[in-house]
């Protein structure tokens, strides 16, 4: 199951950063698809952190 998580947190962030950098080159939609990227990218690392979270209290409950 870390795997999996793993790997939905990581496409996450890096889809996040190519959002982030095709911004550039789509005139007309530079910023919402910069805070599109943007916020994608602080979704999975928000993700990250709640999966880390999650598995500090299962340990400190067992």
């Amino acid at each position: 199951m870390n795997v999996i998580r793993l790997i939905l947190t990581m496409i996450l962030f890096v889809g996040g950063l190519v959002l982030m950098g095709y911004s550039f080159d789509t005139p007309g939609y530079e910023a919402l698809m910069f805070l599109a990227g943007l916020g994608v990218l602080c979704f999975s690392v928000w993700l990250a952190a709640e999966f880390g979270m999650r598995e500090h209290r299962r340990s400190r409950t067992r």
